[in-house]
């Protein structure tokens, strides 16, 4: 597991805003954070109660490199969570930098598209469809925000001088993988780009952003595409999901695409859905890492854990997110909607270790490096709105499962639980806010 050792901060950047978060107050996730950047949007982030703090760096937190960030208090009885780092991009090439063959770039861009970025993004990147009519091309309108501009390398002629009627070269490669409603990468596609802006150019993209259009051959079964950029110079990367309109998931009965059977999630959001961050684990673990403690490096969504028992090294891993099979964690949050009081049985069988916790409250403990085990717990529901929470983590390699049953008050069977059983009533407020 990591962990990080307080230190006195090199410096001490004073707070701009500090502001609440929760997820049923829709009046507090109302606040612009496009004057900045934030470190890692995540489902915990999404789910539970917290506060949005933001500073400033002085001119020492915009060099190249990570930077950490350290956050106190004087309260013996309070934790602290937060994110410990953030990464800032190559201002200019390194000296002694290798220029990669185009076939090396074609692989980190596809690693990169396909499951997550080589380097840690700091090239702020939009994109949207644009709407064609035609089924066959997908076209892209992808900007650069103005704000990434700087770590777009420019012509080193120009570079520095600033003198009106310069022409400026930038060189970058885009990668596109696009994903099917299950998550699975389905094509790819690598786009060079070497575009010369004239001083006009340059000045409208440094009010405006850096705006480009990408075509490739599409497919009806594209439920996402996701956008990589590298700038060629200095290895800076951005990265952007475009989520296709009018998405038709598959039905439960469709769910097995990696491995025998069942899926830990897709990259594709769905409503009346698990959000899961997705965690490398830095290494082997008798239990379950407090995921707080790290930095996910994904997020998958699915609407129940339904993953028998069986054999995970021979998969692809997580497509979109990680391609390891071992040494990985989730941590999922949801949301669901009870209408019927009474008692709820609930079973869970893990291999792994997994949590299940009820309204905060755990009720069945899995953890631990071991095969597949089960165990059940009955809680008493009221109607309304609950929250469930399950962390899970898969240490030693070959096996994994992770499956969630119910038996709600008056069955006789165990069924799977599946969200989308408990989505809220027509006259309940949105749960997906």
């Amino acid at each position: 597991m990591h962990t990080h050792a307080l230190m006195a901060p090199v410096s001490v950047d004073p707070i701009t805003s500090l502001s609440i978060f929760d997820r049923n107050d829709p009046t507090s996730s109302q606040h612009d954070a496009r004057t900045g950047f934030r470190i890692l949007a995540s489902c915990v982030e999404r789910s539970t109660v917290h506060y949005l703090l933001a500073s400033h760096p002085g001119p020492s937190g915009w060099t190249s490199g990570y930077h950490h960030i350290a956050i106190t208090t004087n309260r013996s009885d309070t934790k602290l969570f937060y994110r410990h780092q953030y990464y800032v991009g190559l201002a200019a090439p390194a000296p002694d930098s290798p220029t990669l063959k185009r076939e090396m770039v074609d692989q980190l861009l596809q690693q990169s598209a396909c499951y997550y970025p080589a380097t840690p993004l700091s090239i702020t990147l939009q994109a949207h469809l644009i709407e064609t009519g035609r089924t066959d091309v997908g076209r892209y309108m992808v900007s650069v925000d103005a704000s990434s501009l700087s770590f777009l390398t420019t012509d080193s002629d120009a570079i520095g001088r600033g003198l009106a009627g310069i022409d400026r070269r930038i060189e970058v490669d885009y990668g596109t993988c696009n994903f099917d409603e299950r998550g699975k990468p389905v094509s790819y596609f690598h786009a060079p780009l070497n575009q010369v802006l004239s001083s006009s150019d340059y000045a409208r993209a440094l009010d405006h952003g850096f705006p480009h259009i990408l075509e490739f051959p599409a497919s009806a079964d594209i439920a996402l595409t996701r956008v990589v950029l590298r700038d060629r110079a200095t290895g800076n990367m951005g990265a952007a999901d475009v989520i296709l309109p009018n998405v038709e998931h598959a039905p439960p009965s469709k769910r097995s695409v990696f491995g025998p059977i069942g899926s830990f999630g897709s990259i594709v959001p769905a409503p009346h859905s698990f959000c899961g961050d997705v965690y490398e684990l830095p290494e082997a673990s008798d239990k379950l890492p407090d995921f707080r403690e790290l930095d996910p490096i994904g997020s998958v969504y699915t609407s129940s854990l339904d993953v028998p028992n069986q054999i995970f090294s021979n998969t692809t891993g997580i497509p979109g997110v990680t391609p390891r099979t071992s040494l990985f964690g989730i941590d999922y949050h949801a949301s669901f909607w009870v209408q019927i009081p009474g008692e709820y049985r609930f079973r869970m069988a893990s291999d792994d270790g997994a949590i299940l916790q009820i309204d905060d409250k755990p009720i069945i403990d899995l953890d631990g490096l071991h095969q597949v085990n089960e165990s059940s717990a009955r809680i008493e529901l009221e109607p309304g709105l609950h929250t469930i929470h399950v962390p899970y983590y898969q240490g030693a390699p070959v096996s994994v499962a992770l499956q969630l049953w119910i038996k709600p008050p008056g069955a006789n069977n165990w069924v799977i639980f599946d969200l989308k059983d408990y989505g809220a009533p027509a006259s309940a407020p949105d749960m997906n806010r």
